[in-house]
């Protein structure tokens, strides 16, 4: 993409998913930083690059193919991220504890995330799920295909991170029992830094 923005001598190159949505990954040329307000706040997308190509500067698409490129704006597709960046990806359950997490049973924590500041204590059980900074995930708690936040609510899988659907903890429906989930367990733990 780089090279591609350095041959077009564009002012501003967006890299582009397969799927034609924005990839998060931009090339920019000093001049296009000019435009940019030194107080406040500028949304990239909605309101800086149409600002650009309105006074006439050269903003491109470039398509980016590959891995690097995967979308994440579901629960299983942040946690199909984690997997593929997890050293042991290749292991039938996988767990990605950040530095400043509390697990207390690693093993209870299946094909997960959990974030810095978050709690999993022992007898709660996390299968396919994002545990998020601050929230605690109690003993005797299942979180299956979730996202657990401070508030002790949970998004189900089925809701986008950004629009979520709450419900108290302890009424999350599973479709794994405890016990199975301890079962599937038996893959290694990755801790990462914040």
């Amino acid at each position: 993409m780089l090279e591609a923005h350095a041959i077009s001598d564009a002012d501003v190159t967006v890299g582009v998913n397969p799927d034609r949505t924005p990839a998060g990954v931009y090339a920019v040329s000093g001049s296009a930083f000019e435009h940019v307000a030194r107080v406040g706040y500028v949304d990239l997308k909605e309101q800086w690059l149409p600002a650009l190509r309105s006074r006439g500067m050269d903003v491109r698409g470039h398509l980016i193919s590959g891995e690097s490129t995967l979308p994440v704006r579901t629960l299983p597709q942040l946690l199909e991220v984690a997997r593929a960046n997890a050293p042991e990806a290749d292991t039938p359950a996988y767990r990605v504890i950040c530095r400043g997490a509390r697990v207390e049973r690693e093993q209870d924590v299946i094909d997960s995330v959990v974030m810095p500041g978050a709690v999993v204590e022992a007898g709660a059980v996390v299968a396919r799920s994002i545990v998020l900074p601050g929230a605690r995930v109690g003993s005797g708690d299942v979180i299956v295909d979730g996202v657990a936040r401070m508030d002790g609510a949970v998004a189900g899988q089925e809701e986008s991170c950004r629009s979520v659907h709450e419900m108290p903890l302890r009424s999350v429906a599973t479709s794994l029992s405890p016990a199975g989930a301890r079962a599937h367990g038996a893959g290694r733990s990755t801790r990462i830094a914040a």
